[in-house]
């Protein structure tokens, strides 16, 4: 009797032992199912709020999506696939995306800071070893007008330290970007056209229209002057033009020139005097400070963009 009760009870604990572990088997099927549901379904299971909507909950709003009816004109959309903007105020936005090429370079000797390119002009301030100043525009890249701290003068280019061109941007804007950032900035003309070059992008870009509806007209690629002799920039306008110049000063010669700001003009990549291109590069910082276009972008500046037309250079 001792030996029958025992192998029932063996039996009965066998049993109870498979019932456990089929329980516990269940149990860990149903917890993978639970952590292969979304985000969005684990907030349901757990709130018990079958109907609670993506737009309910800010957290992931704010980390996934983009609402379409943002305050206008403070904000904009933008493309948040990378997650970098989000909602973000247009001014942070544009100052994002566009870029002015200053030049900064170093004084490597005590010097004066001079009113003309001569060390016989008015002294203006003293200029100590280490001291940052702006490069703005050069004269026969022997003297280089600079601003230093509220002032602006002229420095030799024997104490200056000019750094090395930096990298061009090949991201290029698009047409919203470009149309908006234009109307943001309330650029004005005397004309229907309006003129924005590009040096960090190495592009120059002509709109059609007026202030707060200027829409992009043509985008061209083109050559600025590199950091030891860069492009001006600032606000300036079209003003004389001509079919053709040589400088025997660089041995170089250009057609279709359009003056923007004294010796600063608009023409085509570089030839030699019999007119042949010799340099046809573009899409990169080499010239003396014009701006260089190709031959048919030159020429389309030359016959369209009339005498006052603004032209803003960053």
């Amino acid at each position: 009797m001792l030996k029958k009760y025992k192998s029932l009870i063996t039996i009965v604990l066998a049993a109870l032992i498979c019932c456990v572990i089929i329980f516990n088997s269940n149990e860990v099927v149903m917890d993978d199912s639970l952590n292969n549901t979304s985000v969005y379904d684990k907030e349901e299971t757990t709130t018990g709020n079958a109907n609670k909507s993506l737009e309910d909950d800010e957290d992931i709003h704010n980390q996934n999506y983009i609402t379409m009816d943002m305050p206008k004109p403070a904000y904009r959309v933008v493309d948040n696939s990378e997650g970098i903007y989000g909602k973000e105020n247009l001014e942070v936005y544009y100052a994002s995306i566009v870029k002015p090429h200053i030049v900064m370079a170093e004084v490597q000797s005590d010097t004066k800071l001079y009113s003309q390119p001569s060390s016989g002009a008015e002294k203006l301030a003293d200029v100590s070893v280490g001291e940052k100043v702006e490069i703005l525009q050069d004269k026969t890249a022997k003297w280089y007008l600079v601003k230093f701290k509220d002032m602006e003068g002229w420095l030799p280019y024997s104490v200056l330290n000019i750094p090395p061109d930096s990298p061009v941007n090949t991201k290029l804007l698009n047409r919203e970007d470009l149309e908006g950032f234009a109307n943001y900035n309330e650029f004005e003309s005397e004309t229907e056209y309006f003129i924005w070059v590009d040096i960090d992008r190495q592009h120059t870009y002509v709109f059609k229209g007026s202030k707060d509806n200027w829409k992009i007209e043509r985008v061209m690629p083109c050559a600025t002057g590199c950091n030891k002799s860069p492009t001006t920039r600032g606000l300036f306008s079209i003003a004389d033009r001509g079919e053709w110049f040589y400088a025997d000063q660089f041995q170089s010669g250009a057609k279709n020139w359009v003056r923007f700001n004294g010796t600063y003009l608009f023409h085509s990549v570089a030839m030699d005097r019999h007119k042949n291109v010799k340099e046809p590069e573009l899409g990169e910082r080499i010239t003396s400070g014009c701006v260089r276009l190709s031959v048919e972008d030159s020429r389309w500046i030359y016959e369209n963009m009339p005498e006052g037309t603004a032209v803003w250079v960053n």
